[in-house]
């Protein structure tokens, strides 16, 4: 069962430690770029909710690379992980078991 509160987020996958600014993917530590964390850390924050994309604009006018990069660091778990809402913005979407 997923787990999120104040400071991590943890399912069977993902292990997203904000206080320390560490993320796991299936046992190995992802290299993410400053940018591409704040914005896994924002979207994460806001879980289940729609972030919309004036917000993601003020950490990075290249929003869209940067969470192209981050859907390719996820692998095989991107799309369950992130979603793009279209004219909207980006939503987390935590695992459901």
């Amino acid at each position: 069962m997923p787990s999120l509160d104040e400071q991590y987020y943890r399912d069977e996958h993902l292990s997203v430690d904000l206080r320390d600014r560490v993320v796991i993917l299936d046992g190995q530590i992802l290299i993410l770029t400053r940018t591409e964390y704040r914005l896994l850390a924002l979207l994460v924050e806001h879980a289940g909710e729609v972030v919309p994309r004036p917000i993601l604009l003020m950490l990075t006018p290249t929003v869209d690379v940067h969470l192209w990069r981050l859907r390719r660091k996820l692998g095989v778990y991107a799309d369950r992980y992130i979603e793009t809402v279209p004219r909207v913005g980006y939503r987390f979407r935590p695992c459901q078991p």
